[in-house]
């Protein structure tokens, strides 16, 4: 029963692209036109969008990990340079005060597992951005290179 249905919609959309190529009327066609170039210009947009979309989002995420990144050096200096002070018993950081509490979030093993996630994906959104300026260089490369092949076989 299934093969019948689909031998049937076969059948019905050769009929309907024969009836279109050769017998419909004029504005049948214009209007199917332009309704196929509506869609075609609104899934366009949509990827214009997403590709301006993504561009910002990569963008955002990298200053946001390279802001990260400060604030874990920034950190772990003053946390490093805190433990060394306290070797020599010179502490300089009194226990109620807010830099000792940042301090302390590096002692949290959940707070390094965020840290080197975040860090982490800044860097493969760094690769991933290089990676597709390396592939636009190397698409304009072997453009270049058709377009002298061609020229080449025309004058020849």
């Amino acid at each position: 029963m299934d093969v019948i249905f689909s031998v049937m919609k076969i059948v019905g959309l050769i009929g309907l692209l024969f009836w279109y190529l050769f017998l419909a009327p004029s504005w049948v066609r214009e209007w199917s036109e332009n309704v196929v170039l509506f869609i075609q210009s609104a899934v366009f947009w949509c990827v214009d969008v997403a590709v301006k979309s993504i561009d910002i989002a990569v963008h955002l995420f990298h200053w946001l990990g390279r802001f990260f990144v400060v604030m874990i050096f920034v950190g772990a200096a003053i946390t490093l340079s805190d433990n060394i002070a306290a070797i020599f018993d010179l502490r300089f950081l009194g226990s109620s005060g807010v830099v000792f509490k940042m301090t302390r979030l590096f002692e949290d093993k959940i707070t390094w597992v965020a840290s080197t996630a975040i860090v982490a994906t800044t860097v493969a959104l760094g690769h991933f951005k290089t990676l597709d300026l390396n592939y636009q260089k190397h698409r304009e490369e072997v453009r270049a290179k058709l377009r002298e092949n061609r020229a080449r076989k025309q004058n020849a």
